[in-house]
């Protein structure tokens, strides 16, 4: 200690390791009141999970893409994923990830890359609201179709380490010897974690069966949508055929209640018969109980906070109407960020995933092609390609994100 106090550098100093945390003790009313300028805070029923009835289809669409066998349903793709529990954890689960994709460990057409969610939560922040939208985030990460196998990544000193998970999984009915466990603190630091991480996924590739391919359809497709930017009419009617015939077809789409998709007067018209945006039937995060049409509620307008609710819902991909102002991927779900041709300069569209151009009543075929080539792994989206991708996830209306 002395030593430190005069200057010498500590082994986390010489390895880099650093972060910034911000301590909120905020007061806001009595005991269970969330109040703030006197208005009531969150007030709203529940959402029940429910989807809501939406228009017939316009125009019928028929939708077939390359997809992989699982007992989840198809699926676009498969990874290896690490859920670190904390920012404590975040970037050694990151260094794992790095490592693992580096080494090729497993990589196969049943586990084609390996991803680490890394966020700012699980330390003084895991009370109240905040652990009510972080733990279910993560754990709806640690079981989406998408992961082929999950491992979490405790450092040991948060409030929701790995027991606390493990708990939360097995009240939710999951077998938690198919999840992966590892702890930096208790598995003897950053080199030894790695390795048994290493181990682990690799002994999983090495006995897991590989997944068969299939056809899927637009009963199997499950659909994130929002928007960013105003959309114009027909960008709005496009988005809303696909959806009428996503949950006619028996597929999920979940909308984010935020952004510019329900508040335009032609989605909302031509999708649900309505005059207003509808009310969410699921919580920031939460996982439809039935498929259909479903709208995702977002306690703040920030995209990378919507993209990451939005992620853990379940959905195979997210197209995200961007207009002339793109926005950054997520790390594990593909996002296709689409514009108009008309309106979006040249050095913005090559950003894009997608640019609608001409007969508009082709739009809704030319996003489907586009999913079909994400599906048959012809295409990956630009921002991925890029690293261009974040991950946050909210705090809610009372909290504020590093």
């Amino acid at each position: 200690t002395l030593r430190v106090a005069a200057g010498e550098r500590t082994a986390g100093e010489r390895a880099g390791h650093a972060q910034v945390q911000i301590w909120r003790n905020w007061r806001q009313g009595a005991e269970g009141e969330r109040a703030r300028g006197g208005d009531a805070v969150g007030g709203s029923a529940a959402p029940t999970g429910q989807p809501i009835a939406v228009m017939e289809p316009q125009t019928r669409l028929a939708f077939a893409y390359d997809a992989l066998a699982t007992p989840a349903g198809a699926v676009f793709e498969q990874v290896g994923l690490i859920v670190p529990t904390s920012l404590c954890a975040a970037q050694v689960a990151r260094m794992a990830a790095d490592r693992l994709n580096r080494r090729q460990v497993g990589i196969g057409p049943g586990r084609t890359r390996y991803v680490a969610l890394v966020h700012t939560e699980g330390c003084s922040d895991a009370t109240g609201d905040a652990i009510t939208m972080s733990a279910p985030t993560l754990l709806g990460y640690a079981t989406h179709r998408m992961a082929q196998r999950c491992l979490l990544l405790e450092h040991g000193c948060e409030v929701t380490h790995n027991d606390f998970m493990r708990h939360r999984l097995a009240e939710l009915g999951y077998n938690l010897d198919d999840f992966g466990w590892a702890s930096v603190q208790l598995d003897g630091g950053i080199a030894s974690v790695l390795d048994r991480i290493e181990a682990w996924f690799a002994e999983t590739a090495a006995s897991d069966p590989q997944p068969a391919g299939t056809q899927g359809s637009l009963a199997s497709l499950r659909l994130g949508l929002m928007a960013t930017a105003p959309l114009p009419a027909d960008a709005a009617g496009a988005l809303a055929v696909l959806a009428t015939n996503i949950a006619a077809a028996g597929g999920t789409v979940v909308a984010a209640q935020s952004g510019y998709l329900l508040h335009s007067p032609a989605f909302v018209a031509a999708t649900l018969g309505a005059d207003k945006p509808p009310s969410p039937t699921l919580r920031y995060s939460g996982k439809p109980e039935a498929p259909g049409f479903h709208v995702m509620a977002t306690p703040t307008d920030h995209p990378v906070e919507i993209l990451t609710g939005l992620g853990t819902t379940g959905v195979d991909v997210v197209v995200v109407y961007t207009g002339a102002h793109p926005v950054q991927g997520h790390p594990l779900v593909p996002v296709l960020e689409i514009a108009t041709a008309e309106g979006c300069p040249p050095d913005i569209a090559r950003d894009l995933d997608l640019l609608l151009d001409g007969d508009v009543e082709d739009w809704p075929a030319q996003i489907l092609a586009r999913l079909g080539d994400l599906a048959a792994h012809r295409y990956v989206p630009a921002r991925l390609s890029l690293g261009n991708i974040d991950f946050q996830i909210t705090r809610g209306l009372m909290g504020i994100s590093l």
